[in-house]
């Protein structure tokens, strides 16, 4: 699948289906689970152990892709226990990566997710029927932004909608989050991938062919730069 030629429509109609689908409303995030946080730890402690330069592009690129994987199924609001629904998530990891940056810039342009703060919900069948009526959905439309030009917090919407074109999809954590992951981090994470495609199939891969992706010369800037990569995706204070 070509997620490069996706038009924004073809986004908010994802959205839309995704809307439908969902049975339950997220749990804490991964990064919220203390499971998680003593994993990431054991990879710091196991790159800073290693001397084995293909060890190290492995292990980085393989709690990257994880940390990816769940940060998509978080944003499109796919439950941990419907594993099957995995197959709307692109398989490679490059894609996966330019489907978050396209999610990202795609939602920068719209309103909060409403869910983020309260806001006047109306059944979905009810709103339904008052579609139906086109003038009184109107009016009752009029209403509404007038009432969030006098009323609502800055940039925020107080009728609920379907309106995935105004309002954000993705969990309002999910974009600032985001937000802080500048063009380099999806550059380097870039590298990464090519560097980690050679590991796979090269078992006897030299420090020169490992280093030569992220621009250095020596063991020590090979592990920060991986460090760095990581630490930027997992999203907690640094000490």
């Amino acid at each position: 699948m070509n997620f490069d030629r996706w038009a924004d429509k073809d986004v908010e109609q994802m959205f839309a289906r995704l809307d439908q689908m969902r049975v339950h409303a997220p749990g804490p995030t991964l990064f919220d689970q203390l499971e998680f946080c003593e994993h990431i730890d054991a990879v710091f402690e196991r790159i800073e152990l290693s001397q084995n330069p293909r060890e190290l592009l492995l292990e980085a690129w393989l709690v990257i892709d994880y940390i990816v994987t769940y940060l998509l199924r978080d944003a499109l609001h796919i439950p941990e226990c419907i594993d099957s629904e995995l197959r709307l998530i692109p398989f490679q990891f490059e894609k996966k990566i330019d489907l978050i940056k396209r999610l990202r810039d795609i939602e920068a342009k719209k309103l909060p997710n409403q869910k983020s703060y309260s806001a006047f919900e109306l059944h979905p069948d009810f709103h339904t029927e008052v579609m139906k009526d086109k003038e009184f959905h109107r009016k009752l439309l009029q209403l509404a932004c007038r009432f969030e030009e006098d009323r609502c917090p800055k940039e925020a919407l107080a009728l609920m909608r379907s309106d995935f074109e105004r309002s954000r999809f993705v969990p309002e954590w999910w974009y600032r989050q985001m937000s802080a992951l500048d063009d380099e981090w999806f550059q380097t994470c870039k590298h990464l991938n090519k560097a980690r495609n050679l590991a796979a199939h090269k078992l006897k891969m030299t420090s020169d062919e490992a280093f030569k992706e992220f621009g250095v010369t020596c063991l020590a800037d090979f592990k920060s730069i991986l460090k760095e990569t990581i630490e930027r995706i997992v999203f907690r204070e640094r000490t």
